[in-house]
């Protein structure tokens, strides 16, 4: 049986032929295009060419991360100084906790420890002391908090504590960092007022800790050059209060208290100034942490509009390439967007229609590549709400320690069009 006769078939290529023509923008046929149907747009061209400057970061939305940072970047030659601490709640594993008499009770020590997922800079370093400080204002799970939050807390109660990095039986890094008994002491004795009921009575009674590698007071005062990268989520990250009953003999017990789940937490960096940044004038910079950003601006876009007139947009890539650097390691993806006429940064639909696959921003052997081709096809048909400005950021800022360095002259935006 024929599935289809001359005449259909000629009517199906043809509908096929128009369908194709009609998508805007394409790819097709980009393989076998002739280079005389390509434009690029430089930073040091003289009829296209684009305007790169950094700029320091606004703080960011920092609370629930995936991981939680900590410490400091001290030794780096461009970049200033860098600190990550972080905020969180302490959860009780149930509900309706009864330690007995707590007159008898007596802490032998209290035990705050995180799994180490990874570490950016030198190596995974034991810190010399770590600062840990009771909340004076509670944190709330279902709340949004950015890396500037302002947290409260009583400098007489900051407590420099011993910590350690271990490894445990499977070869897990852990850091154990021994808190001052007189806070598990605190914790025990609010089974007097009802605390240790449920979450929501305990966190009315024990807002949580900041944990920091150097006192706030005074950021200069560090010297280490490591960030570790912790995981409040894995079941080896606990608070953990030892303690004996004294009316009991040879009784040792222990208390594990919740760092992850339902538990808040918020990263924390310190704010940088453009000026504290070692620039060259031919370089721009990215760097995680609310640190820096950059912003890309499109100049004789009016001359860009003139070249592609009455041609069909095929494919548009924003290209350039980041310097090595074995010590700072430069990100392993960065993001796009463009800039709003209200000064917002506005999602490119080339990500949100076509996904992350097709808009890119992995690193690969440090050249980078974004697929903007929607973006430049509704910026020279003038779509609202658009500016000629693009704006690079790290991504995941909130949970990595990278920065890159980008010469300007590797920028390259190349635009392949057809005829109408």
């Amino acid at each position: 049986m024929k599935l289809f006769n001359s005449k259909s078939l000629i009517f199906f290529c043809s509908f096929l032929f128009v369908f194709l023509s009609c998508k805007k923008p394409t790819t097709i046929g980009l393989d076998i295009h002739p280079s005389e149907d390509r434009i690029e747009i430089k930073v040091d061209s003289n009829f296209f060419n684009l305007t790169i400057n950094t700029s320091s970061q606004d703080s960011l939305r920092s609370d629930e991360p995936v991981r939680l940072l900590l410490g400091n970047l001290t030794s780096d030659p461009v970049f200033p100084k860098s600190n990550a601490h972080f905020i969180t709640n302490l959860l009780l594993p149930s509900n309706n906790i009864n330690l007995g008499d707590i007159a008898n009770i007596v802490i032998d020590s209290v035990i705050l420890q995180y799994v180490i997922d990874d570490y950016y800079g030198n190596e995974i370093e034991s810190f010399n002391n770590l600062f840990v400080s009771k909340l004076a204002n509670p944190i709330y799970k279902d709340s949004s908090y950015y890396s500037n939050y302002p947290i409260l807390y009583n400098q007489s109660e900051l407590v420099s504590s011993n910590n350690k990095i271990i490894q445990d039986s499977n070869s897990v890094s852990l850091i154990k960092i021994s808190i001052d008994n007189s806070i598990g002491q605190e914790i025990v004795e609010g089974q007097y007022e009802g605390a240790l009921s449920s979450n929501d009575d305990f966190l009315q009674y024990f807002y949580g800790l900041k944990v920091a590698t150097v006192n706030p007071s005074d950021l200069n005062l560090a010297n280490d050059n490591t960030i570790l990268y912790l995981n409040a989520d894995n079941q080896k990250s606990k608070f953990t209060i030892f303690y004996r009953n004294i009316s009991i003999n040879d009784s040792v017990m222990s208390l594990d208290l919740t760092l992850g789940g339902d538990a808040a937490r918020v990263n924390l960096f310190n704010q940088k100034d453009i000026q504290e940044l070692n620039s060259l004038s031919e370089n721009c910079y990215i760097q995680s942490m609310s640190s820096y950003k950059t912003s890309i601006k499109f100049n004789n876009l009016e001359s860009i509009k003139d070249t592609l007139k009455n041609k069909v947009i095929n494919k548009v890539n924003l290209k350039f390439s980041c310097n090595d650097d074995l010590l700072f390691e430069p990100h392993n993806k960065l993001f796009l967007v463009r800039k709003s006429s209200s000064g917002n940064n506005i999602f490119l639909t080339d990500f949100v229609i076509e996904g992350e696959s097709h808009f890119g921003g992995q690193n690969q052997n440090n050249n980078f590549t974004f697929n903007i081709t929607r973006y430049f096809s509704d910026l020279i048909n003038g779509a609202s709400d658009f500016t000629n400005e693009l704006v690079l950021l790290s991504s995941g800022a909130v949970i990595n320690s990278n920065r890159s360095i980008v010469p300007k002259s590797s920028f390259l935006i190349e635009v392949t069009y057809s005829g109408l």
